[in-house]
C-alpha cells in the first residue's frame, strides 16, 4: 500500500464529492504521475494531467498498461507550467479544476489561481489542497521548537514542506520543452504523489496576459484565510473548506480493519469542524469560479 494511503482515500472521497458528476472535463494541475487523476479517470471523468516534469509524465504513460484501454481512452498528459492552462487547454474549457500541493510550492500563488480561473467556464469548480501553515506550527511546537512555531504562526517564515496528504516525494518539475507543450493520449498510472510541485521560475504577475516580472518569494505553506483571500481575489466563490489528516498519519495505513474504520469515521466528522479541521495536516478548499452576468438589469459585478 502506498504511504499515506488513508489520508489519500480521505481526500479522494471530498474531491469527488465537490466535482460534477462524471462525465466531465477537467485538469490536473501539477498533477504528477496521476495518482487522483487516474482515480477520477476510474469514474468517468475525461482527465488532462498538466505538469512540467517530463519524467513524471513519462511515468504516467508507461504505467498505462496497468490501468486498461478504457481507463487511458479518458487521460491525456500536457507537459507544461501550470500557469499556463488557458494557452496549454484553452480559456474557458474545463468543467472542473484540481490542483493539490502545487500553491504553496510555486513562486506565485496568484498567478496560478489566475490561470485555474481562465481555464475554468464560468461555474466551474476547483478542489485545491494544500499545506496547512497551522499545523506545522502545531508540530513544531510539540517538538520544543518554539522558535520555529512562533514564526510559523506570525508567518515570517517559510517551512519545508514535506509530502502532506498524498504519501509521495516531492518532485521538482523539469523545464518545459521549446516548441510548445508535450501532449500525450496514454493513461495515466497511480500510486505517486499527487502533485509535482516545482517553482515556476519568473512568470506573469496577475495571472496569463500579465506583464513579466520577477518571481515573488515563495511565501510557503498557507492558512485557510490567507487561502480563502487569495481565491476571491482570483475570482473564485468558495463553496467549502475541509481538512484531511487531522488525526491520520502515514503510520496509520497498517491498523487493522475495526481500528481504521474507527479512525476514517473520526477523521469525516471533523473534517469540516473547528478548531479540528484549521489543526489538518492539508487544507482541501472547494470553489467556483464566479459567473459574471453584466447584461442582467441591475447588476454589478
Amino acid at each position: 500500500m502506498t504511504r499515506g494511503r488513508v489520508r489519500f482515500e480521505l481526500l479522494l472521497e471530498q474531491v469527488l464529492a465537490a466535482l460534477p458528476a462524471p462525465p466531465g472535463r477537467l485538469v490536473d494541475a501539477g498533477g504528477g504521475t496521476g495518482q487522483l487523476a487516474v482515480a477520477l479517470a476510474r469514474r468517468g471523468y475525461q482527465v488532462t494531467v498538466v505538469d512540467t516534469s517530463a519524467a513524471m509524465l513519462a511515468t504516467c504513460v508507461q504505467r498505462a498498461a496497468g490501468e486498461g484501454a478504457e481507463v487511458g481512452a479518458r487521460l491525456a498528459t500536457v507537459q507544461g507550467d501550470a500557469v499556463d492552462l488557458p494557452d496549454l487547454l484553452g480559456k474557458e474549457s474545463q468543467q472542473a479544476a484540481v490542483c493539490h500541493d502545487l500553491l504553496t510550492r510555486v513562486d506565485d500563488p496568484a498567478a496560478l489561481l489566475g490561470a485555474l480561473a481562465g481555464v475554468l467556464a464560468a461555474g466551474g469548480v476547483l478542489s485545491l489542497g494544500f499545506a496547512n501553515r497551522d499545523w506545522l506550527a502545531l508540530r513544531a511546537g510539540r517538538r520544543g521548537e518554539h522558535a520555529a512555531a512562533l514564526r510559523l504562526v506570525e508567518g515570517t517564515v517559510v517551512a519545508p514542506e514535506g509530502p502532506v496528504g498524498s504519501g509521495g516525494p516531492v518532485v521538482s518539475g523539469g523545464p518545459v520543452v521549446s516548441g510548445g507543450p508535450v501532449v500525450s493520449g496514454g493513461p495515466v498510472g497511480s500510486g505517486g504523489p499527487v502533485g509535482s510541485g516545482g517553482p515556476v521560475g519568473p512568470r506573469r504577475s496577475g495571472g496569463p496576459g500579465g506583464a513579466l516580472s520577477a518571481p515573488p518569494v515563495n511565501q510557503g505553506p498557507m492558512t485557510l484565510a490567507e487561502a480563502e483571500a487569495e481565491l476571491e481575489r482570483a475570482g473564485f466563490e468558495a463553496v467549502a473548506a475541509s481538512g484531511v489528516g487531522v488525526f491520520a498519519d502515514s503510520g496509520d495505513d497498517d491498523l487493522d480493519p475495526a481500528a481504521l474504520a474507527a479512525l476514517l469515521d473520526l477523521e469525516r466528522l471533523v473534517a469540516g469542524r473547528e478548531p479540528y479541521r484549521s489543526s489538518a495536516q492539508t487544507l482541501h478548499l472547494v470553489a467556483r469560479r464566479r459567473v459574471l452576468r453584466p447584461n442582467l438589469t441591475g447588476y454589478t459585478p
